[in-house]
């Protein structure tokens, strides 16, 4: 039997969320992730405001594997996407 393998796309707060152990969170922690430039740069920044710069550095190292590439039309259509489903406030996943 085959099983389904989920891929999500973290946004800075999913992964906050996650690091201070929100248990709404536990089942997302062995998922595959995938997250953007623009998520290190906010994570990176909050951290280092809220802790310290290191701890910042080692949790961008951490989720740089994990960066995925998007191009203009991928964020014309998550637009798209985002303001179709608003009112189910749903995350958009990969």
């Amino acid at each position: 039997m085959n099983e389904a393998i989920n891929f999500y796309f973290f946004d800075t707060y999913a992964i906050i969320e996650i690091l201070k152990g929100n248990p709404n969170y536990d089942k997302y922690k062995d998922v595959k992730q995938f997250v953007s430039v623009f998520n290190l740069v906010e994570l990176h920044l909050h951290i280092t405001r809220e802790f310290d710069e290191k701890l910042a550095d080692d949790l961008v190292d951490e989720y740089s594997r994990c960066v995925i590439d998007f191009n203009f039309a991928d964020i014309k259509e998550t637009t798209k996407l985002k303001i179709e489903y608003a009112k189910r406030k749903i995350s958009i996943r990969h």
